[in-house]
């Protein structure tokens, strides 16, 4: 069983949607794009935008079930420059 989600944009509607595996898995993956210092469209657009679960999705009978649930606005997985997340320089040594 996979979870199906999509990043919300509250001026346009649901962007593209992908799976993952719980929705621990997806704020993960998602905090990681936010916080990431390679240049991409979610870490330089996340004003007005939320994560969304959007349906669950059985992999072996290919049937989805709707569950639309908000689970983080996305501005608040911004994790402030100096703070270390702990994926962050610890293999320096």
């Amino acid at each position: 069983m996979k979870n199906i989600y999509a990043i919300k944009d509250r001026m346009v509607g649901f962007g593209q949607p992908f799976t993952l595996k719980n929705n621990e898995l997806a704020i993960r993956v998602i905090t990681n794009l936010v916080n990431s210092e390679k240049p991409n469209q979610t870490q330089v657009d996340i004003v007005d935008k939320e994560l969304y679960k959007i349906a669950s999705f059985n992999e072996e009978t290919g049937e989805t079930k709707q569950e639309i649930e908000m689970l983080k606005i996305l501005r608040t997985l911004v994790i402030p420059k100096g703070e270390n997340n702990g994926n962050k320089d610890q293999n320096k040594a």
